[in-house]
């Protein structure tokens, strides 16, 4: 079963246009974090090596707002990375996270279903980030 995408406190306080009013970096994650309100980047191993490189994330114009929920479900394109090969120390991602350019705030983030493992000739991870603040937030 797929994990809620945990979103920090100050998201959770301020709604959705607050994740619009800022660009953002997607990163894959390698190691254990535990997702909660108060996550911040220290919390997080970035994946590195093997080709990888983060996302850059354009708020005025990367996102879509479902509305069929309330509150709103904010949805990205479906998102691609290229491996070349394998992860530095041949790590697993465990998920994603949605820092700001600051590299000081963690909005959103969440473990992917399974943990992908570039091979040594390399690979392609694909996933659609889709945060959903009705149900999304955990406690821990």
């Amino acid at each position: 079963m797929s994990e809620y995408v945990t979103l920090n406190q100050d998201v959770v306080e301020a709604g959705f246009a607050f994740i619009l009013t800022e660009d953002y970096y997607l990163k894959l994650y390698t190691n254990a974090a535990t997702l909660r309100r108060a996550m911040v980047p220290g919390d997080f191993t970035e994946a590195s090596g093997g080709g990888y490189a983060h996302k850059t994330i354009d708020s005025s114009g990367d996102f879509t707002a479902e509305y069929a929920n309330d509150p709103p479900d904010i949805i990205l394109p479906e998102q691609q990375f290229d491996f070349t090969s394998a992860l530095a120390g041949n790590a697993s991602v465990i998920g994603w996270i949605l820092i700001n350019q600051g590299g000081t705030v963690v909005r959103a983030a969440k473990k992917l279903d399974t943990a992908y493992t570039p091979a040594s000739g390399g690979g392609v991870l694909k996933f659609t980030p889709r945060i959903q603040s009705g149900n999304a937030v955990t406690l821990t």
